[in-house]
């Protein structure tokens, strides 16, 4: 078969909680990649929040397993700022955002 699955493709799912729905088509849309790139990005991300749920025994993923998720797939310096920003509260993320729309 030409398009076989990768072994790993089948591990099921987690059931997702409906904020972590949103927060993760939020991250989606507001990914600074192009739109043929959303769909492997999206991947990545579920994957990153389910492993993450997994090693928490969630049974289902939530959107702090999505956020510690994304932190983990996130260069060093991006999680230091991320992170800080998260400690101030929306401020912080409001002043990060903008710092990104500027850079």
């Amino acid at each position: 078969m030409l398009w076989k699955k990768k072994e790993g493709d089948n591990v099921n799912s987690l059931p997702w909680e409906e904020t972590a729905t949103q927060a993760l088509e939020q991250a989606i849309n507001q990914a600074p990649v192009p739109k043929p790139l959303k769909g492997k990005v999206k991947k990545e991300l579920v994957k990153a929040a389910e492993t993450h749920a997994r090693e928490q025994e969630h049974a289902a993923v939530t959107a702090e397993d999505l956020m510690n998720g994304m932190l983990a797939k996130m260069p060093a310096r991006m999680k230091t700022k991320v992170e800080q920003a998260i400690k101030q509260g929306p401020a912080g993320l409001e002043n990060l955002q903008n710092e990104l729309d500027n850079n």
